[in-house]
């Protein structure tokens, strides 16, 4: 049984949630039979793990607890990253060791440590870390313990496809590195990473025929990009500058080494079939949509076009996507996420 590229894309979304649900011993039933009925997504599954050497790891687990910590207090903490420390280095899981002056964090990946670290400070010495502020005071003598803490599932998933018209858009290195640190911290290992990604879509559309003038059309502004990636909006706000595309393509470049040093996972965006509408000028028979208008957006800025997934067009254009942001940044990941209906009725055949 073999499958498309564009199915790979859109089957590692339902994999997202059909992996997340798996317990520590591993899948269910009904998640096994999945996995069998897609045998490219095993072997994708299998390979999700991070790519950085256990050295390299832990160098970032000790650079993480010296931005969390004064040095003297980052300096009782040791840390070991040992993939083979446990039965089972699929599930991230560390060891807890105290004897009152020194905490001794065995874990089977950089998160594996940081997620006990955290479970050591904030059960064994009331501090907390959150996005609202800190505390962080440590006893003068640790409670005494022998403990190992294991992650319930694979993989913890963070963030919606929102989350960065919410938030994020206007965040700088430093407050992102505040945001991976805490990811880290909780256990987070498979977190969105939608920085940048006009650029990339820039470039590929350019290499098509497409124009500035015609991107001007179809790209939305910074605090709407998450409704222009999803076709709800185009052109509200824009167009966005040679300078804040470039300027996001270096801020991705520096979350995405930050997540692998860690251990962390990323996904990565794909395509969801919103095209500009001047790509109609390049490729007159191409198949596509109307989507309805939203929100009450005038009809030249909603109404998005959707490419037909049928068409030869949706796929190499996926492919040129993706290709585009390896070139970029490397193969960090084997999962990406696209998103399309948000609060629109897709067309059918009963239409």
């Amino acid at each position: 049984m073999t499958h498309s590229p564009r199915w790979i894309v859109y089957l590692s979304m339902i994999l997202v949630t059909t992996l997340a649900s798996a317990d520590a011993d591993g899948p269910s039933p009904f998640q096994r039979n999945f996995l069998d009925q897609f045998p490219d997504l095993h072997k994708v599954i299998l390979k999700t793990k991070a790519t950085t050497t256990p050295d390299a790891q832990h160098a970032a687990v000790e650079a993480l607890i010296r931005r969390l910590l004064p040095p003297k207090d980052a300096a009782r903490f040791l840390f070991d990253v040992n993939p083979s420390a446990f039965s089972d280095p699929a599930v991230d899981t560390a060891k807890i060791t105290s004897n009152g002056k020194v905490v001794r964090i065995l874990g089977n990946s950089g998160t594996a440590c940081t997620f006990a670290l955290y479970d050591f400070l904030k059960y064994q010495c009331g501090c907390q870390v959150a996005w609202s502020g800190r505390q962080l005071t440590l006893p003068a003598v640790f409670p005494v313990i022998t403990r190992v803490v294991r992650k319930a599932d694979w993989l913890h998933y963070y963030q919606n496809v929102c989350t960065a018209s919410y938030s994020s858009v206007w965040w700088n290195w430093t407050r992102w590195e505040q945001e991976i640190d805490w990811m880290a911290l909780q256990g987070i290992n498979f977190p969105l990473a939608f920085t940048g990604q006009e650029e990339m879509w820039r470039r590929v559309y350019s290499k098509r025929g497409l124009n500035d003038d015609d991107l001007a059309g179809f790209f939305v502004g910074p605090a709407f990009l998450a409704w222009g990636r999803m076709g709800n909006i185009r052109r509200w706000d824009g167009p966005l500058s040679a300078h804040w595309l470039n300027g996001q393509v270096e801020l991705q470049h520096k979350i995405l080494e930050r997540m692998a040093s860690l251990g962390i996972i990323p996904i990565l965006p794909a395509f969801g079939g919103i095209v500009p509408e001047a790509l109609q000028r390049i490729y007159p028979q191409m198949k596509y949509s109307r989507l309805q208008s939203w929100s009450h957006f005038p009809d030249n800025m909603t109404r998005s076009y959707l490419l037909d997934p049928s068409d030869p067009l949706y796929v190499s254009l996926g492919q040129e996507f993706i290709h585009e942001m390896q070139a970029e940044y490397g193969s960090v990941t084997h999962f990406y996420n696209a998103d399309t209906f948000n609060e629109q009725r897709p067309n059918t055949s009963y239409d």
